[in-house]
């Protein structure tokens, strides 16, 4: 299988988008998120968003 010859990951134009919600850790906090777009080869493609939580955690959300 030559799945990862096939990925495509672009990040969106624009600025980090500002959120507030929930961290792993169950705290309410603030994050700056960047979203990229994954294209696999003939494959519905799928938004992923990298959020850096301003108490120091990170988390990725597809």
């Amino acid at each position: 299988m030559r799945l990862l010859d096939d990925l495509t990951l672009t990040r969106h134009s624009g600025p980090r988008t500002k959120k507030t919600g929930t961290t792993c850790s169950g705290e309410a906090s603030v994050a700056d998120a960047v979203t990229w777009e994954l294209r696999p080869a003939a494959r519905p493609s799928l938004t992923v968003h990298d959020n850096h939580w301003a108490n120091g955690e990170r988390d990725i959300v597809l």
